[in-house]
């Protein structure tokens, strides 16, 4: 189980799709995970990792969206600010997507907030687009029981 992007003709796509970058961009898939039971204490700690040294996080805006398909997407954009030069050192985008009962987790990042801002709109265009990939996995009781619909 994944979640299928269609990356843009100029991205470069590594670690077999879960992995892309687009210019300075760094954008990372997370597998399908069981959805956990409080997606807001989640998405707040998810947002705090992976912080690069002697930063601090300052949240730009969250809003909830939904995809192309329908399926629920939030969004935080944050930016990671020197500790002691206040400058800001890695601009950020976290989706979280909520497919059923499982969940996925898109980073976006980049040092700079000009350089998110360049690639923002083909990002979210093609990140909004993203939809679950089931196979190779049972979610529905038809599976099993009508295994050639």
């Amino acid at each position: 189980m994944r979640l299928s992007i269609d990356p843009a003709p100029a991205w470069i796509v590594e670690q077999d799709g879960q992995r892309f970058r687009a210019g300075t961009v760094t954008i990372e898939v997370s597998p399908l995970i069981p959805l956990p039971d409080h997606v807001d204490a989640w998405a707040r700690e998810v947002v705090r990792t992976d912080m690069p040294a002697n930063t601090v996080l300052d949240i730009v805006i969250a809003t909830d969206l939904t995809t192309a398909d329908g399926w629920p997407l939030g969004i935080v954009e944050s930016h990671a600010i020197a500790a002691d030069s206040k400058r800001i050192v890695e601009a950020r985008l976290h989706l979280f997507y909520t497919l059923l009962f499982y969940g996925a987790l898109v980073t976006v990042k980049c040092a700079s907030p000009d350089e998110l801002e360049t690639h923002r709109t083909e990002i979210l265009d093609r990140l909004g687009r993203a939809r679950p990939d089931w196979s190779g996995t049972i979610v529905a009781l038809a599976q099993i029981l009508e295994p050639d619909v």
